[in-house]
């Protein structure tokens, strides 16, 4: 052990040293190119001198006679503009005119949710470059013509009559922000228009996708709202459900379908032919229990911890296999389903699969659907005669995650139109993917913004054409410019997505514009932290952990759960917190599924109990040396508080701990006990009570890091400090090559220079210094890019992984 603490003493100051060299290069660096810039001067002083001096020894020739200006004659007149320019320029060559739209709704939102930088105007919509999208249509119910027009931007004396009527913002029920709150969201919505730039700069730099109708088609058309039949009032939604009760069957069905992968401890049913095939309680209540078959199936409780999911809540089984099987009072071909389905892959969805065979379509180039999709609903389509299984050369995906394709799929599949669906099925694969949570250049992406919604909500046209297009809100929405500065898409974050889908659910819209008025209000939850929010903990006022107001009135209040938080006084306005909900938190999944789990059991406590367990738990540091946490254990076998939690927290070796979970400020430790190894020695150790033999292991272990990974380290420092050396010679050959050039370009060259390393033929020594510098860049670059340090850090790996 005192070799090891010497070796790692070592090491580190290896490290220190590595760390000194990169800052002295650095300050090298700077050096030299403050000695190359004040170079530069002098020599492009001489060179000025030079030329002055060179100038007044060659005479000059006399001056001509000046002007006279005492009487200036009439200036001609200027060229009078035709007044109509028909049939002078083609319809392609004429110039697009701007009209300055109304200031309101008319900027794309960029990143920072304080002061927001300038953005292009909302009015212009820029002209669809050349290639991809396809032209055939726009939309669903308009073909495109062959000459693109520009819509032109409506005054706001008659935005009454084209745009559909937009809901206004639901009064809110809690107490208004505060005066600091409101005076930062006046800050984020004050905005300064930019230097506007020509259509034709703005078609270079902008992508464009087809916009939707309402700005596009030329005939003015009423909104589809109001030719649309007023269905029955739904009943109001449960917002924070009660517990579940027990049912007659002996279970208790939670709230919703277990659909997605569950490790809760809840009741299963099974068919005894296939016992994979998983039923949840809810669709067993909902779809079985009242048939005949109810006594078909088997009950069990699992609680081993692994994760399931109901296979049930399928359309086939639904709408085709089910009914038949009461109809005909037989579940043969329900069976049959179950038995081929089960040995099926679940869809990866968006995940990159490789070596699988796609259902795919001549039809559609591009498209790809996974097995399991297309056995779960699509082969009884009128669609699935055109598919066929097919292998595929490369990585795919299945189409069928794509939200647009969920929400429209059956629909055209209903009413038989191929054609319109393959349409615009390859107009949504041309559109790139939504950037989600971060940040993206405005001029990346196509955007689109609500007409009369909130100042803040844009989404990108993947979102728009996933949720919006082709759907009753279509037309209040319409495409936006981008322009050089980084944005979002708000429609992309965590708490939109959750009340986009919980509406499409529900077959309720309304739910999400009212979740996305009210978060209108506050700051983006931002995976850096968020400032200048309210933010909401759990009514058990777990130490270390809350929600931002966006995710409160994104997901909480929508969702269900509001019963379950209260607002926290004790945050102030100016200072940075990090929300629980966000994806920048490390525990921000783990937080979602257990609210998921206590909101479909209507059951508060699995949600309080997490959060005061949790929250305020980092997570485990693995083989990183970590500081200013919490320890268990020994010196030589240090266990943190997530694995403490999660593994050691009550074991038979508890009592014997040195180290009971004082925080130690500038102590540096690793977690020893994260490994599967390591968890299986120290649950032997347990059995048997041999602390020495499992303290030797643990011994041995850091010895072993200190010969592997800390040399990996260090191997990874000096590459680095290659890969900076070869980085600071290439600038410094092309500074001195542009330098020479520059020379030669002004005063010539009678001879040239040149040796055997840099070559000959240069045009002088400024030329020929840039060229010895390439090479030495090259033999840096190459030397970094050898397989050597490589391999051997693979070698080393490999031994670490022996004993990790």
């Amino acid at each position: 052990m005192k070799k090891a603490t010497e070796d790692l003493a070592n090491m580190r100051i290896e490290q220190e040293k590595q760390a000194q060299e990169l800052d002295r290069l650095r300050a090298e660096e700077a050096k030299n190119y403050q000695l190359a810039e004040e170079e530069l001067v002098r020599e492009q002083q001489r060179l000025y001198d030079e030329i002055q001096k060179q100038r007044q020894e060659v005479d000059r020739p006399p001056l001509p006679p000046r002007i006279n200006t005492d009487v200036e004659d009439a200036a001609p007149p200027l060229p009078r503009r035709p007044v109509s320019a028909a049939g002078t320029v083609s319809p392609a060559q004429r110039p697009l005119l701007y009209t300055a739209p109304p200031a309101q709704n008319s900027y794309l939102s960029p990143q920072s949710h304080k002061q927001v930088p300038s953005s292009p105007l909302q009015g212009y919509i820029p002209p669809p470059p050349p290639g991809p999208p396809p032209a055939q249509a726009t939309t669903p119910v308009q073909p495109q013509s062959d000459q693109h027009v520009s819509p032109a931007v409506v005054s706001p004396g008659h935005t009454s009559q084209q745009t559909p009527y937009y809901p206004p913002p639901p009064q809110s029920s809690q107490a208004q922000p505060s005066p600091r709150i409101q005076e930062q969201a006046s800050q984020r919505n004050s905005y300064h228009a930019p230097v506007p730039v020509s259509p034709q700069q703005q078609q270079a730099s902008t992508p464009s996708y087809p916009p939707p109708p309402s700005v596009q088609s030329p005939p003015q058309r009423q909104p589809i709202v109001q030719s649309r039949p007023v269905s029955a009032p739904k009943p109001p939604r449960v917002k924070t459900p009660e517990p579940a009760q027990l049912h007659d069957c002996g279970a208790k069905a939670g709230l919703e379908c277990s659909g997605s992968l569950t490790s809760f401890p809840q009741h299963w049913f099974y068919h005894a032919a296939v016992p994979e095939f998983v039923i949840c309680a809810r669709c067993y209540v909902d779809l079985i229990y009242d048939t005949k078959f109810r006594d078909s199936f088997r009950k069990v409780f699992y609680d081993d911890g692994h994760k399931r999911r109901c296979r049930f809540n399928i359309r086939r089984i639904k709408d085709t296999l089910l009914p038949e099987a009461v109809e005909s009072g037989s579940l043969d071909k329900l069976v049959e389903f179950m038995k081929r389905r089960i040995i099926i892959k679940d869809c990866r969805e968006q995940n990159i699969t490789e070596g699988e065979s796609w259902y795919k379509a001549a039809d559609i180039p591009n498209g790809t659907i996974c097995k399991a999709c297309f056995e779960d609903g699509l082969i009884t389509s009128s669609f699935a005669k055109y598919y066929q299984l097919l292998p595929n050369e490369g990585g795919a995906y299945c189409d069928l995650s794509v939200w647009f394709l969920k929400r429209k799929f059956m629909d055209y599949a209903k009413e038989n139109k191929w054609a319109q669906f393959c349409q615009e099925f390859n107009q949504r694969a041309q559109i790139p993917e939504c950037p989600k949570i971060d940040t993206i250049n405005a001029n990346e992406r196509a955007w689109y913004k609500p007409i009369n919604g909130p100042r803040d909500l844009q989404a990108c046209a993947a979102c728009y054409h996933d949720y919006f297009y082709a759907s009753e809100d279509q037309d209040n929405w319409r495409q936006v410019a981008g322009g050089n500065f980084q944005t979002r898409c708000i429609l992309g974050q965590l708490n939109h997505i959750i009340p986009m889908h919980q509406a499409l659910d529900d077959e309720d819209r309304s739910l999400f514009w009212n979740a996305a008025w009210e978060m209108d209000k506050y700051p983006v939850c931002n995976r850096e932290g968020t400032e200048g929010s309210s933010w909401y903990t759990p009514i058990n006022d777990p130490p270390g952990w809350g929600i931002c107001a966006a995710c409160y009135e994104g997901i909480i209040k929508p969702i269900g759960g509001a019963r379950w938080f209260m607002k926290d006084n004790s945050t102030k306005p100016d200072e940075l917190y990090l929300c629980g909900f966000s994806l920048g938190h490390p525990r921000a999944v783990q937080a979602l599924e257990a609210y998921v789990s206590a909101r479909n059991w209507g059951d508060s406590k699995l949600f309080l109990d997490w959060t005061a367990q949790w929250g305020h738990v980092q997570q485990c540091p693995r083989k990183n040396f970590s500081k200013n946490r919490r320890w268990w254990g020994w010196g030589v076998l240090a266990i943190c508080e997530d694995c403490y939690a999660s593994f050691a927290k009550g074991t038979a070796l508890e009592p014997r701990f040195a180290l009971t979970g004082v925080r130690e400020p500038e102590k540096e430790r690793m977690c020893d006990i994260y490994s599967p190894r390591m968890r299986g020695l120290y649950a032997e150790a347990c059995r048997t009570g041999d602390l020495e033999g499992l303290l030797a292991v643990g011994e041995q272990r850091h010895v072993v890091y200190t010969q592997t990974i800390m040399q990996c380290e260090q191997i990874l420092n000096q590459q680095k400090i290659a890969a900076m050396q070869a980085q600071m010679l290439g600038t410094q050959g092309t500074f001195y090559k542009s330098m020479g050039w520059a020379q030669d370009a002004t005063m010539g060259h009678s001879y040239t220079v040149g040796n055997s390393y840099a070559g000959y033929g240069h045009a002088n020594e400024w030329v020929m210094q840039g060229y010895s510098y390439d090479r030495q860049s090259r033999e840096a670059a190459a030397e970094v890019m050898s397989g050597g340090p490589l391999m051997r850090i693979q070698m080393l790996e490999a031994r670490w992984r022996e004993v990790e």
